[in-house]
């Protein structure tokens, strides 16, 4: 019930003017139901606020938990990956692990094809940004690629995981187009930024190596996936962390060392 004066003697109720009425006891000048009339359609207005804001609340809120689902979908789905390879595992291993129904998962994830292609994209572009990252946190090229080998010696902390590119690799025959372009953005993407940084090093007389800056950007990629491979059969993760170090030793600028010359080549900066 309203608190109103309306409800209470009629007589009282202002009308549309914010005039009192005259009347005592029943009004008959229509202006006190004016006045209600009035000051009913605001409470419905407002009403009708409240219940689009609460729509509002409601659909954001339903987003935002939606994108919530497809994240832990997501890292459940690279931990999986990272075991036990992209045909290692199913979305009843998802379901169980994220405690949910599988119906679920392909709400999200129509297709096994579709997570992985997600998966990819979400990867490669949190891996680069860690290598802007070290762009703006090192002035040292060597700090930075002293970093870099640390992304995969974090990875390989649990002596059952490995980069997911270094997993997907292996199966690429059976993954979608979009999955392997991602794939490729890693390749490509990465070897640039690694090339430049052996470029910068070199000019300040901070790195030495030889031959030119794509094909070393190339083998350094190279060899930390494979350490990582080996790494991991040996069971050792301190296989991959001596490799990573000694690759770290060579590149070190040694005046006393001397390198071979190598041709003039110079990498388009993205």
């Amino acid at each position: 019930m309203i608190d109103s004066p309306a409800y209470a003697k009629m007589g009282d109720t202002p009308d549309k003017n914010n005039n009192r009425c005259e009347a005592d006891g029943d009004c008959i000048t229509g202006k006190c139901s004016d006045g209600l009339a009035d000051l009913m359609q605001k409470i419905t207005i407002k009403e009708k606020v409240a219940v689009n804001f609460c729509d509002l609340f409601r659909v954001k809120m339903n987003k935002n938990n939606n994108s919530s689902t497809a994240e832990r979908i997501l890292d459940i789905a690279q931990d999986l990956l990272q075991r036990q390879g992209f045909n290692g595992f199913s979305y009843q291993d998802i379901a169980e692990r994220v405690k949910i129904r599988k119906a679920s998962i392909h709400y999200h994830f129509p297709s096994k094809g579709d997570l992985v292609v997600s998966l990819c994209a979400r990867y490669v572009d949190q891996f680069l940004e860690r290598l802007h990252q070290l762009d703006r946190k090192h002035e040292s090229c060597h700090a930075r690629l002293r970093d870099f080998t640390q992304i995969y010696s974090r990875i390989i902390k649990d002596k059952e995981k490995l980069c997911p590119v270094t997993m997907l690799s292996a199966e690429i025959e059976a993954l979608p187009i979009q999955a392997k372009e991602h794939l490729q953005r890693f390749i490509s993407e990465t070897e640039r930024w690694i090339g430049q940084t052996l470029e910068q090093g070199k000019r300040a007389h901070e790195l030495q190596f030889s031959g030119g800056f794509q094909s070393q950007s190339r083998i350094i990629l190279a060899t930390l996936q494979g350490a990582m491979l080996v790494a991991r059969a040996s069971g050792d993760r301190g296989h991959f962390q001596g490799i990573a170090d000694d690759l770290l030793r060579q590149l070190q600028f040694n005046p006393a060392r001397p390198v071979a010359p190598a041709a003039s080549q110079t990498l388009t900066h993205a």
